[in-house]
C-alpha cells in the first residue's frame, strides 16, 4: 500500500480509503478475492493439492485457506 500510496501522491489511509470507495472492498480483501480466484483456476488446471495450491497462493495454513475458499467460492477446494 506504502508503494501505491507514493505512486499516488498520498496517504497510505486516503490511499485505502479510495480503494474501497472505489472497489467496494479493502486492499486486504481485494488480495484475498485474488489469491482465492488464481487457485481455483489451478485447482481446475493442475493435479496439484489442495496444500500445494494453498501453499502457491500464500496461505500457510490449510484449513484458513479451505475456509476462505468456502466463503468466496460457495464451495468446497475438493468441490
Amino acid at each position: 500500500m506504502e508503494d501505491i500510496a507514493e505512486a499516488a501522491s498520498v496517504s497510505v489511509g486516503e490511499c485505502c480509503r479510495c480503494f474501497q470507495r472505489k472497489l467496494k472492498m479493502s486492499p486486504f480483501e481485494y488480495l484475498l478475492t485474488h489469491r482465492i480466484t488464481v487457485a481455483a483456476k489451478m485447482l481446475e488446471t493442475t493435479n496439484k493439492t489442495v496444500v500445494e495450491i494453498a501453499l502457491q497462493t500464500g496461505f500457510s495454513s490449510n484449513s484458513y485457506f479451505c475456509k476462505l475458499f468456502k466463503k468466496y467460492m460457495n464451495c468446497t477446494p475438493l468441490e
